[in-house]
């Protein structure tokens, strides 16, 4: 596996060689002709943020990209710094996202030239810390919930920031006009829907 892992490294770092900011920004310029390539990758361990990532990869397959989400292929099974590399020697993205992970805390599992995204959905603790502004490079963004203290207090990048809401993808979830009837049953100020194990009165409390 160590074996792997070095060639691998340098089969990406070969694919990648001369990619700079001035290359990517012409290369998403011409995306409107040149789908795009994008690698997202996630858990099947996770209770939300592999559906997240599914919808995300059905956004871009909606305006005519290539899309790839990277999982693990089984519920015993495990992704390795190896399974990054492969998969980017395979796909050999334009972008690589990753929902709540920075490149950082990947090791290693992604070349420094390809232009990564975390995508900022929940308030994880690792993102909290003195290292994750100095850590991110020229090629590092963040994209939805971008949590002030991450700019203000742990230097993050504003320039390399977009905020956008929670994906939600209206093939899932309905974004027509709702039933008159079932509007005024159903009104309330507060609404909880959960799979948390305490019940709503509980958790009020």
């Amino acid at each position: 596996q160590a074996a792997e892992h070095e060639r691998l490294t340098r089969e990406c770092a070969t694919k990648y060689a001369g990619h700079d900011e001035a290359s990517w920004r012409a290369r998403f310029a011409a995306a409107s002709s040149q789908p795009l390539r994008v690698l997202i990758a996630s858990s099947r361990y996770s209770t939300f943020v592999q559906h997240s990532a599914r919808d995300q990869a059905g956004a871009w397959q909606a305006r005519g990209h290539h899309a790839r989400v990277l999982m693990e292929p089984d519920n015993h099974t495990q992704l390795t710094t190896v399974s990054y590399l492969r998969a980017i020697a395979e796909h050999r993205p334009d972008l690589f996202t990753v929902i709540n992970f920075p490149r950082s805390t990947l090791a290693g599992a992604c070349p420094p030239n390809l232009p990564f995204v975390c995508w900022l959905q929940d308030a994880m603790p690792h993102l909290f810390s003195e290292s994750i502004g100095a850590s991110a490079g020229d090629l590092d963004y963040w994209a939805g919930h971008c949590f002030p203290e991450m700019f203000e207090r742990y230097a993050c990048r504003r320039d390399r920031a977009l905020s956008l809401p929670v994906l939600a993808d209206a093939r899932k979830f309905h974004a027509g006009e709702i039933d008159p009837a079932l509007r005024e049953r159903l009104t309330c100020d507060v609404a909880c829907v959960t799979h948390h194990s305490e019940t709503v009165e509980a958790m009020h409390a």
